[in-house]
């Protein structure tokens, strides 16, 4: 990315990996290791997926459980 992403445009993006990538739907797993291999292609870096994990959690989108990630209802809709 040419500007540093926003937490929510990284969210967005994962978002965007979950159900496009993994074709999950509201209450699937996914293990975050699979997330972050995705994650780290192009120029997005680390620190723009853990802003972005933290505002999918804090909007709703997703759970974290250990490393295990849940899309929910509100994070399939906002995908």
């Amino acid at each position: 990315m040419a500007t540093n992403p926003t937490p929510e445009q990284a969210a967005r993006y994962i978002l965007e990996i979950i159900v496009k990538k993994f074709k999950a739907s509201a209450g699937m797993n996914l293990m975050a290791n699979n997330l972050t291999t995705l994650f780290s292609t192009g120029e997005w870096q680390s620190s723009d997926q853990i802003a972005g994990l933290e505002y999918a959690v804090q909007h709703g989108w997703i759970t974290v459980r250990e490393n295990i990630i849940i899309l929910t209802d509100d994070g399939y809709a906002a995908a």
